[in-house]
């Protein structure tokens, strides 16, 4: 209850791990840690008091009095000040709890391609604040939503943040029709699988095409959404932070995992170019998306990229090398 309460505050009124931490003098990941349920403070801690201070007041200085007035004193900043600390550390099954956890948890509607990147926006601004959490992703429907590009780039810098904060990503990728596809989502892609924190997968059998499905969810958000064919206009994108629905949504997750294959195995090896014998394997040096990155080609056996002579990512299963070895020559070089 602890962690769903502190969660609840932050995101209400905006505040980050960082500017918390700083303001109890304590370290990110010990906010992380609170808010994912791992850890609470001890009862008889300076915690709650110095949390429920930083909050009350921030909410006075935002003048959000109201979103809290249902279940909390708001006359004064004081008064609010003793509300929350009372309220964090009370974990009874009482009215204002159950208020609040009526408040928490919600489910927002959100409506056709324009709609699925702000859901997108809500969800991974809400990650961003998390730590050592797995964003679980798996989407075949139509990507046009992501072509804009104020929201491609602002999509591609959370991401980036998320992973820096320590998060990972497990991602599957569907096979729509063939796999020249799949083959460019990993090159668009590839500045994200070099950091080493994600996990791709791939369906390799070719759905039907018509129903398509999309998922987002992490330890305390999902977003799901539904579509025929190619028509997303209008199409509902739900977003919920209800737990049971992340649950089930994350378990609809694993049955996909469950019928995938691994896309790629990723590595940091400073000492894989010195100790693996690649004299047999065809080399160039391409640059991808500003990235350059070393090629590495055995025949139809494997398919090497190398960033810096650390990052390396790799496969041996025979369509997949196939595949990339088919954009490759598409796309740089053309040597086969």
């Amino acid at each position: 209850m602890f962690s769903e309460k502190l969660n609840y505050l932050m995101i209400v009124t905006s505040t980050t791990n960082t500017e918390l931490a700083n303001a109890l003098s304590i370290n990110q990941s010990v906010i992380s840690r609170f808010k994912l349920g791992k850890r609470e403070p001890a009862k008889d801690s300076d915690y709650f008091i110095n949390i429920a201070k930083f909050f009350s007041h921030k909410i006075f200085k935002l003048n959000i009095q109201y979103k809290f007035s249902a279940f909390m004193n708001t006359s004064n900043e004081n008064k609010l000040t003793n509300s929350i600390y009372e309220w964090l550390k009370n974990n009874e099954n009482n009215n204002n709890n159950n208020i609040f956890l009526n408040s928490l948890y919600n489910t927002t509607y959100f409506y056709g391609n324009k709609g699925k990147q702000e859901a997108v926006i809500l969800f991974l601004e809400n990650l961003e604040n998390n730590f050592n959490d797995t964003l679980y992703l798996y989407s075949d429907e139509n990507m046009n939503w992501m072509l804009d590009e104020p929201f491609s780039k602002r999509w591609s810098s959370l991401l980036i943040s998320i992973l820096k904060n320590g998060n990972k990503i497990k991602i599957i990728h569907s096979l729509s029709r063939d796999y020249s596809e799949l083959i460019n989502a990993v090159f668009k892609w590839l500045p994200l699988y070099l950091t080493g924190n994600i996990e791709p997968y791939y369906i390799p059998k070719l759905r039907d095409g018509i129903t398509k499905r999309s998922i987002f969810v992490c330890s305390n958000q999902a977003i799901s959404s539904n579509s025929v064919e190619n028509n997303t206009d209008n199409m509902l994108n739900l977003y919920t932070t209800e737990p049971q629905v992340i649950f089930a949504v994350k378990e609809e997750f694993n049955n996909y995992l469950n019928i995938s294959k691994p896309l790629l195995s990723i590595q940091y090896n400073p000492l894989f170019e010195r100790k693996t014998d690649l004299s047999n394997y065809i080399t160039d040096t391409i640059t991808v998306n500003n990235i350059t990155v070393k090629i590495y080609i055995k025949e139809y056996s494997e398919f090497i990229i190398i960033k810096d002579s650390t990052s390396v990512l790799s496969t041996t299963e025979p369509s997949l090398v196939k595949a990339f070895i088919e954009y490759y020559k598409c796309n740089f070089n053309n040597r086969f």
